[in-house]
């Protein structure tokens, strides 16, 4: 099981032991907002609105980060692969100004 915080920190726990078996920090310090376990790489997703970080899910070693350049809203893997999708927003909208004419 594991449980991310609003500075950024995931602990992994065994149910059986109430002490965390290691944590994972995010160096921006933002709130964690999705947590994957990929079975097939053994590794645990901890994201963030500007990371995604990958780590081994037996010693929390990191494996690899991701980062954009625009906010992370969602992350998930497509079934069965080592395939995933980062759902990201780009707010920045540009309008012209119509000119009057006289």
């Amino acid at each position: 099981m594991a449980i991310g915080d609003e500075l950024g920190k995931t602990n992994v726990y065994d149910l059986r032991n109430p002490n965390p078996l290691y944590s994972i920090n995010h160096s921006y310090k933002l709130p964690i907002k999705k947590i994957k376990f990929h079975e097939n790489s053994q590794n645990i997703i901890t994201v963030d609105k500007k990371l995604a970080k990958f780590s081994n899910m037996k010693n929390g070693r990191n494996f690899t980060n991701i980062e954009t350049k625009h906010d992370i809203n969602d992350f998930e893997f497509y079934k069965d692969s080592g395939m995933f999708f980062v759902k990201k927003n780009k707010y920045k909208k540009k309008y012209r100004k119509k000119k009057k004419k006289i």
